[in-house]
């Protein structure tokens, strides 16, 4: 007896469930991309913090990142041991002027992946 799996789309505001037995039933195509992606190759936007030392040498602040791109579920851990390492080195002056989406790490661990700032400071 297989039990029946729904997946919740949210590929658009709608949030359709989704029968994964049967994709045909999905009538939007954002939606049926999303299941079939989901089924195969799960990925996620990660978001979390990165340290900011000050100019006074030390860890002053926390600073809310994300990645530019999804990336698979299976890879998150590995992300945020390399994000555990990372402390960004800057001045007063540098630290006011970071803006939402500014990149402030590129290629982490030579991933392709860029850190992005999610707030201004």
């Amino acid at each position: 007896m297989s039990t029946k799996k729904i997946i919740t789309c949210i590929s658009c505001p709608m949030g359709c469930d989704c029968d994964t037995e049967n994709l045909e039933s999905i009538t939007c195509s954002a939606g049926r991309k999303y299941v079939q992606n989901e089924l195969t190759n799960p990925q996620r936007v990660v978001t979390t913090t990165i340290r900011v030392k000050g100019s006074n040498g030390r860890s002053s602040s926390l600073l809310p990142v994300r990645t530019s791109t999804a990336i698979p579920k299976n890879d998150i851990f590995k992300l945020m041991d390399l994000t555990r390492k990372v402390e960004v080195e800057l001045s007063a002056d540098s630290i006011s002027s970071i803006k939402c989406g500014d990149i402030i790490f590129k290629d982490i661990g030579g991933s392709g992946i860029d850190l992005i700032a999610t707030s201004s400071k």
